[in-house]
């Protein structure tokens, strides 16, 4: 076996044993998920008064569905919500006026074109171009 073979068989196990870590931190990280969903399950049962919201994006939660076989005790509590891509955007420039002490409606933003929320968003975006050339 020459150098070359030694060196693309070794680089071969240093892939290969990095993707075996990451894939440990990703379960790691996906049990970590389930036992913190479990812990607030059982914290709620024992203290009726205690309420809490948390998020997960849609795939990150079928992956701690289908990991532990015991959070399908809160397959009830679970809302699923949808945005359109508009609401997205209305959303974004809410909490940018709101960032900056606007008060602008909701109902408001809604109603206009995609365009127009866009501008408020522009005090942000050339501030944001303005610092990263400096």
């Amino acid at each position: 076996m020459n150098w070359r073979q030694r060196t693309r068989i070794s680089n071969a196990l240093k892939v290969a044993f990095s993707k075996m870590l990451h894939t440990k931190k990703f379960i790691n990280s996906i049990k970590r998920i389930a036992a913190l969903l479990n812990a607030v399950r059982d914290l709620t049962n024992e203290f009726p008064c205690l309420h809490f919201r948390i998020s997960l994006r849609s795939d990150v939660y079928f992956l701690v569905r289908t990991a532990d076989e015991s959070t399908d005790k809160i397959e009830g509590n679970v809302i699923w919500l949808s945005w359109t891509e508009h609401e997205l955007l209305v959303f974004l420039a809410k909490r940018v006026q709101s960032y900056l002490g606007i008060k602008v409606s909701e109902n408001a933003l809604l109603k206009k074109p995609q365009f127009e929320i866009a501008k408020s968003l522009y005090q942000i975006s050339a501030g944001c171009r303005l610092f990263l050339y400096i």
